[in-house]
Order: C-alpha cells, then sequence, then structure tokens
C-alpha cells in the first residue's frame, strides 16, 4: 500500500504546486531533490516511479549508494522541457552555482496533472572521456554489487546464485557445499564491507567494477540482463599468492573437474574417468589398473583447499592434505565436441607429493606390471620381451646384444633365481625404485618415464667386486665375452668387432686364426669375473684360475665398450704380468706367429701370366727352400741382466702348451715394426688401468726355457 499513498501524496503535492503556478514537472524535480539533499529514502520513494524504487531504491542503505554517485546540490532551474510522449517529459535542469547539467525523465498522468521521478541522466567525466548514465543504471549496479559481497561474506549460496548471470551461476552451482563456501569467502569479508568503496567502468551492457579489500583487490565483472545487473566473473588479487583468484570461471571449471574425478576414482567409475581423462593417461592404468594400489583419500581431499594455478591451455590443481599434497594437471580440450577454443579441461596426470617422494599414478599403476614381466622374461631367457620392456638405452646396450649361448657365460644367476617378491616402492618424480626379494638376494628394478610409459631402465644388485648396476656391468662384460668367445672358435671377425682400433691396427688385422696365446688367456676367463672396475672411459674385468689372474682391459668410444688389451698376472706379484697386445706384436714382428696366406693385389690382364702369390717372410706357408728370401724365424732379443737375473718365469699350469710369452721392452719392439700411428702412441699412456709403466725386470718365455 506505500507506493500508493506515496503516489496520492506526490498528486497532492503537485496540486498545490499547481495553485502558485509552479508547473507541475518543475515541482516534481524540486520535491525529489529536495528530498535527495535531506536523504530522506521514503520522500524520495514517493518522489519516484515503481521502476526508479526497485532499480535504485530497493535497499534500506540506498541513500548511501546514492552519495557515491556525486549528485549535485543547489538550487534547482529549468533550462528545457521536452515532450517525449502524453505521459513522459524530459526536463533539462542546472544545479547549483556550478550549473552541473541533469536530465530528468518523467513520467505522469494522461492529464499532466502530477508527475514522478523516473530517471536521471548524468554526465561523467573517466579519463577523459565524458560519459552518459542512467542513476538507475548505476545505482542497480552499486546495490547489485553490495548485495553480491553481503552474501559471499556470509556463504549464502542462494543469494549469491540469484546475482549471478544464468550461465555463471550453473558453473559455480556445480561445486559441493563446502567448496562453494570456502570460495565465498575469499570473496569478501565482512572487514570489507565497512570499506565498500568500488570504482565502475561501464560499456553498453558490459561493466567492470574494481574494489580495493584488506588483503588485495577485487574484480568484478557484471552484465546487463533484462535492465538488471548480474555477476558474470571475477577474480581475487590477494598479497598471498594461495589465495589468488585469476578467473572464477576457470578456476571453478578446474574444481569441478577435479572434484569429479576424485568422486568417479572413489567409485571405480571407470567410464566417467575416461570422459575426464586424456586418453594417454585413461590407457596408462585408469582403464584397466587395481586404483587400490594408488589409494586417495578423497573425502579429506574434496574437504581441503583447492589451489589452481593456469596458464594459457595448461593448469594445475593443488590440494594440500596433511602431510601430503595431490598435484592434478590439466589440459585444455582445444576442440572439445567439434568446438575450437573450447574452456574445457582434461586431467593429464595426477602426483601425489609425500615428504620427499613424487608418486606418479601413471608409474604406480604400469610399472608393477612392467617390473613383473621384464623380470619373468629374464628369467626364462626371453630377452626380446625384456628389450621391449626397457629403456632405448638399456634395450639397446644389453638384451639386444643377447642370446641363451652367450647369456650362460653372464652373471645373472641372481635374477634367474625365482618370483620376485615386493618389499617397498619408492618414488623420484619420473624414477620409480622397486626393491624386490628375488630368491636368497635382495634387487632393485628402477623404471623410468619414457614418453609417457614406464620402462626398466636397470636393475641393481650388491654383489662384492663389482658395480651394483647389471647396465653397467653387463655394457663391459657383453663385448668381453664375445671377444673370448671369438677367440676360443676362432672367428676373428667377432675378435675384430669387438677390440679398440689400436688392437686391431697393431694385431688382429694381420692374422687370420687365433694364435696360441690368446686361447691361453680364454681358458683363464671360464669364471665369474672376480672384479669389475671403471675409471672413467676405461674398464677392467678381473677373471681368477688358481694363482693367476687375467685382467681384461676395455676403453669406451662413444657409447660402445671393446676390448683394448688383456693382462695376465701372478696373483700377488706385480712384476710377473704378461701383456697379450705387446706379447702378439712381439711375435708378428719375429715371425713365431703367420699371419695372412696370400695377397693378390689385382685380377691379371686378360692373356697375361697370373701372377705367383705374393708372399711375405714369415706367413704360414714359407717361401721356397731355395728362396733368397727363405729365412728363420727371429729370436726375441734377451733382455735379461747378469747382475739382476729374473725371477722365474709366469706359468699357466692350466695350460702347460699355450703360455703367454711375457712383453719385452718397448724399444726394442718398436725397433722390429714399421708401422707408428697416434693411435700406437695412445696406447701406451691412456689407460689409468695399464700395466706399470716400468718393471723390474723382464720373463723368459717358456719355450726359450
Amino acid at each position: 500500500m506505500k507506493p500508493i499513498v506515496s503516489f496520492v501524496a506526490s498528486l497532492l503535492i503537485s496540486a498545490l504546486v499547481g495553485c502558485q503556478s509552479i508547473p507541475a514537472e518543475t515541482a516534481a524535480i524540486q520535491n525529489f531533490h529536495a528530498a535527495l539533499e535531506k536523504e530522506n529514502l521514503e520522500q524520495l520513494r514517493a518522489q519516484s516511479t515503481e521502476r526508479f524504487q526497485r532499480m535504485a531504491l530497493r535497499r534500506t542503505d540506498a541513500m548511501e549508494d546514492l552519495k557515491k554517485l556525486g549528485l549535485p546540490k543547489g538550487e534547482i532551474q529549468v533550462v528545457e522541457t521536452a515532450d517525449v510522449s502524453p505521459t513522459e517529459k524530459h526536463v533539462q535542469v542546472e544545479v547549483g552555482a556550478q550549473h552541473h547539467k541533469l536530465k530528468y525523465h518523467l513520467v505522469g498522468d494522461p492529464t499532466g496533472k502530477s508527475w514522478v521521478v523516473d530517471d536521471i541522466f548524468m554526465k561523467q567525466r573517466r579519463g577523459g572521456v565524458i560519459d552518459s548514465r542512467t542513476v538507475t543504471e548505476q545505482m542497480d549496479l552499486l546495490i547489485t554489487l553490495r548485495g553480491f559481497l553481503e552474501a559471499a561474506a556470509a556463504a549464502d549460496r542462494e543469494a549469491l546464485l540469484a546475482a549471478m548471470t544464468e550461465d555463471f551461476a550453473k558453473t559455480m552451482n556445480t561445486l559441493p557445499d563446502s567448496t562453494f563456501s570456502r570460495l565465498s569467502r575469499k570473496i569478501a569479508s565482512q572487514e570489507d564491507l565497512k570499506r565498500f568503496e568500488p570504482d565502475p567502468k561501464l560499456d553498453r551492457d558490459l561493466a567492470v567494477v574494481r574494489m580495493h579489500r584488506l588483503s588485495g583487490e577485487l574484480i568484478v565483472t557484471l552484465k546487463s540482463v533484462d535492465d538488471s545487473w548480474k555477476v558474470d566473473n571475477l577474480a581475487v588479487e590477494s598479497r598471498e599468492d594461495q589465495n589468488d583468484i585469476k578467473n572464477m570461471r576457470k578456476l571453478v571449471n578446474s574444481m569441478r573437474i577435479g572434484s569429479d574425478f576424485l568422486l568417479a576414482y572413489k567409485a571405480g567409475n571407470r567410464d566417467a574417468l575416461k570422459a575426464l581423462a586424456t586418453p594417454k593417461l585413461f590407457e596408462s592404468g585408469l582403464a584397466f589398473a587395481d586404483l587400490s594400489t594408488f589409494p586417495l583419500a578423497v573425502d579429506e581431499l574434496l574437504a581441503a583447499d583447492f589451489q589452481i594455478r593456469a596458464e594459457g591451455r595448461i593448469a594445475s590443481i593443488l590440494i594440500p592434505n596433511g602431510k601430503e599434497t595431490l598435484s592434478i594437471d590439466l589440459v585444455r580440450d582445444e576442440f572439445h565436441d567439434g568446438e575450437e577454443h573450447s574452456d574445457k579441461y582434461l586431467i593429464e596426470g595426477v602426483t601425489l607429493y609425500r615428504g620427499d617422494q613424487q608418486i606418479q599414478m601413471s608409474a604406480a599403476f604400469a610399472s608393477r606390471d612392467r617390473m613383473q614381466v621384464f623380470a619373468d622374461a629374464v628369467r626364462q631367457g626371453r630377452y626380446d620381451v625384456a628389450r621391449i620392456m626397457s629403456t632405448p638405452d638399456f634395450g639397446k646396450q644389453v638384451w639386444s646384444q643377447l642370446n641363451p649361448e652367450l647369456a650362460a657365460e653372464l652373471p645373472l644367476e641372481e635374477l634367474r633365481s625365482g618370483p620376485i617378491e615386493i618389499l617397498s616402492v619408492d618414488y623420484r618424480g619420473k624414477l620409480t625404485s622397486y626393491r624386490v626379494r628375488q630368491g636368497d638376494s635382495l634387487a632393485t628394478y628402477q623404471l623410468r618415464n619414457w614418453n609417457g610409459e614406464q620402462l626398466i631402465d636397470d636393475v641393481l644388485l650388491t654383489v662384492p667386486g663389482r658395480p651394483e648396476s647389471i647396465k653397467q656391468s653387463l655394457q663391459v662384460l657383453i663385448p668381453a665375452r664375445k671377444f673370448l668367445g671369438g677367440l676360443r672358435g676362432d672367428n676373428l671377425d667377432d675378435v675384430r668387432r669387438y677390440t679398440s682400433d689400436d688392437f686391431n691396427l697393431l694385431v688382429w688385422r694381420q692374422l687370420d686364426k687365433t694364435p696360441p696365446a690368446a686361447h691361453a688367456v680364454v681358458a683363464m676367463c671360464q669364471q665369474d669375473p672376480a672384479h669389475i672396475v671403471f675409471d672413467q672411459d676405461t674398464a677392467q674385468i678381473s677373471y681368477r684360475s688358481g694363482e693367476r689372474e687375467a685382467r681384461v682391459q676395455l676403453r669406451r668410444h662413444d657409447d660402445r665398450w671393446s676390448v683394448d688389451d688383456v693382462q695376465v698376472a701372478e696373483r700377488g706379484n706385480s712384476t710377473q704380468i704378461a701383456d697379450l697386445k705387446q706379447t702378439l706384436r712381439a711375435q708378428i714382428a719375429s715371425g713365431e706367429i703367420r699371419g695372412h696366406r696370400n695377397l693378390v693385389l689385382r685380377d691379371p690382364l686378360p692373356g697375361a701370366e697370373p701372377p705367383a702369390a705374393i708372399q711375405q717372410v714369415g706367413y704360414e706357408r714359407d717361401a721356397d727352400a731355395a728362396s733368397p728370401y727363405r729365412r728363420e724365424p727371429r729370436q726375441l732379443p734377451s733382455t735379461e741382466s747378469n747382475n739382476n737375473p729374473a725371477p722365474p718365469a709366469l706359468r699357466l699350469d692350466d695350460l702347460p702348451s699355450l703360455p703367454i710369452p711375457v712383453s719385452v721392452e718397448a724399444d726394442a719392439l718398436d725397433q722390429q715394426t714399421t708401422t707408428e700411428s697416434p693411435e700406437i702412441l695412445r696406447a701406451h699412456g691412456e689407460s689409468p688401468l695399464r700395466r706399470p709403466a716400468k718393471r723390474t725386470s723382464s720373463l723368459t718365455p717358456i719355450w726359450k726355457q
């Protein structure tokens, strides 16, 4: 009834003014202006239309917001009146000594005897631009914003949703109550309401309002919908980074996806998980894995405070929960349902941070099965499967090189001993380590994330005298065993393939069969290695046979290891050392061992006599007895001293007929060779694992005794 009474009162006032010959429209403006100066809300309502009351005066504290508009005060002078229709007028007035201009829009009855204010047009200068806005439009904006902030401070879900656009409200309404309330209180507090000083900027049906808060700044975007302002988005800039909200819409969309994922994970709903995750993440384990192997405290996580970080098409959700933090990584689906630049996000990774561990969900699901398949394949001798389950490096350096015969010569007993029992799991980002019991041994299987796949990168075993890394050990053991196998089978192609360029140049390229001294080395390398030692780009594998030791020395070039020499030593006696490389060089130079049989340089010309085979003294088939080039093999020069007799010569009891001759002095050897190269020179000083540079004496070859 109050609006009717107010309207009747305004008619009576207009009638009295009319008796004094003051135009009714002028009287209506004067009455409204007087109520405004007195801050009398009831009189203002009496002098305005229902529309003005609804949009500008609907709150009891509307006078506070009217003051913020800066309506001028003072004496009113009507400048111009224009009829819009029989019931509408536009009245241009000037107010106060500064002659501020306002334009009133009045509405009256058809007789024109009573008028009330329906709106006021006022010009404002902002940033050098003059803009004309109505009082109802600005008041509705301020009142909507104030009500929105009050609802946020009180976490009033219903009131907040009512102040939003339909689309924004639909987005916000997807949040559970606990999350909705937590986000609401980040928007505003009761203290923020006490210092309500908005700074609006309007552009047609869009407005952006900035407002300072105790802990930062609030930025609210509003849209005009059916002549009313509705909140369409907001951002919170906080002095505390964890309370920042860069974009509420994106934040809520991300949180909703995170919440939906957690609920689907708890329920084991794989269809829902498939819709929320990228195909790569889903197929890496969510599609088939036992979800209990990666347990999540879903209820506690949903009640925790979500923190969102977004940049470009990538976003991350961090959910702290006591001593753990769950990270959910999202990527925007750019072409969702055929719509380009979609705002839909998909989950591409989930990581649980627990202390100093980083547990990736994909690693937890895939690594256990991969490790089991790999272990079974090695135990069963299926090395092609082991290669597929391994990283490219591990597969190329080790498993692609193996066959059953070679594997039987390698120390892999611990990996063949039986099924594995998982003792513990350690996660370090892209590296996952399984500590297992395998038979009587303890081993650690290491898996690495390789382009999204969990692949075995190494196996660690504690064996005295060897590196823990199976990969490191086998990288030198495999070429060493292939070298020894080539010697044993008289296959010099394999020997050359697995020896260094220097060893090849000085020895193996000059021979077409395995010399006896090399067979003696093979006989000493039948046991498992006693020691494997690495020093930068060199390595040494030691095999023990009785009181003697064979030391296979390897050198690395790029990623390839090759045999550079073999030493045979009397254990505990540093003077009793024989080098295979120098021994064979000496034997080739002296003629004790033979080289290639025949060398034909080119095919004979048609009709010409075929040339005689070119032979060199010392080859397997000696020159004709009558040939002037025939000679007896040269004897190795003696290096014994009359004053210092040599210790007993190094003998191989296992193969007494195939001893390794001792090394001759380098100077004497160099005088008997006709080829020198930088590789030969480097072979005498690069490796820290080579023989001692100086020996106390030389040994007498067995066949000389």
